[in-house]
């Protein structure tokens, strides 16, 4: 089973397009169903999809969310799930929906 950074980027990118998070899980199951070999364990793939969405976050691409809350990715252990990371105008308005 050969699954590349470029498929596990693409995948990546389409399910935080379709739901506000996405679980690392969710990811890898979805490209083992579209591999040559559906068969194949999906947790074996789970560190390169974490290198790729270290890397995606590291371009502004996705952020790590943990615990309800956005956070660096570096050291992160356990549960976490990525999302796009907000816009600026996104930002803006959670920021005035906190103060109001």
């Amino acid at each position: 089973m050969a699954i590349t950074k470029d498929q596990i980027l693409a995948e990546l990118i389409a399910q935080t397009a379709i739901s506000k998070t996405v679980a690392p899980r969710d990811i890898a199951t979805s490209l083992i169903k579209k591999s040559a070999d559906p068969s194949a364990d999906w947790r074996s793939i789970l560190p390169i999809i974490k290198k790729v969405s270290i890397e995606a976050e590291e371009n502004g691409e996705i952020v790590f969310w943990r615990k309800g809350k956005i956070v660096p990715s570096k050291g992160i252990r356990g549960v976490y799930r990525l999302a796009k990371a907000p816009t600026d105008d996104v930002c803006d308005h959670e920021k005035a929906d906190t103060t109001a």
